[in-house]
């Protein structure tokens, strides 16, 4: 038997030190398959992490351990899709709610909202969801950190950040 599926054996039966070995062994093949499906480094860090804690929970429902990566490698597909689905839904909501906000606000024209939307479409992720987030959706700081799955302190940064990329964007346009 080898030690790869001793390691299966064992995280199948609940060692979660066996699990981590075996995601170890593989970590470079399933972050470049995260990689490939959504084309952004911290997007693919965050799909990675999210598989790796849903494989952990489901490692034992792993049927045959001889296909463990290509197992795992469908739950990477399948965190990219729900990831893509709720970013989907998101603009959506976005679309409603920028008008919503205009007519709160006073009603910006048309065109300022449509530049606004595709100034905050137009920034790269983290940023997007950040901005989305704090100022469409009023979440706080800490809110964002726990959806984001980052630290308070970076989050805040990047906020910072995002601001000054969108300032720039509606600047030149």
């Amino acid at each position: 038997m080898s030690s790869e599926a001793w390691l299966i054996r064992k995280a199948k039966k609940g060692d979660t030190k066996a699990y981590g070995e075996l995601i170890q062994l593989h970590k470079d093949y399933f972050y470049r398959n995260a990689f490939c499906y959504v084309k952004n480094v911290d997007l693919a860090g965050d799909v990675f992490q999210e598989a790796v804690t849903i494989g952990m929970l489901s490692i034992k429902d792993l049927k045959n351990p001889n296909y463990f990566r290509t197992w795992m490698t469908r739950i990477i597909y399948n965190c990219a899709n729900e990831m893509f689905r709720k970013a989907e839904k998101e603009i959506g909501n976005l679309d409603a709610e920028i008008w919503d906000r205009a007519e709160e606000n006073g009603g910006a024209s048309r065109e300022e909202i449509i530049d606004l939307h595709n100034a905050v479409e137009s920034l790269e992720e983290p940023y997007r969801t950040i901005i989305k987030q704090k100022y469409f959706e009023d979440k706080k700081i800490s809110e964002i950190a726990a959806y984001t799955g980052r630290a308070e302190g970076t989050v805040k940064s990047d906020l910072s950040r995002a601001k000054r990329k969108l300032k720039l964007i509606l600047e030149e346009g």
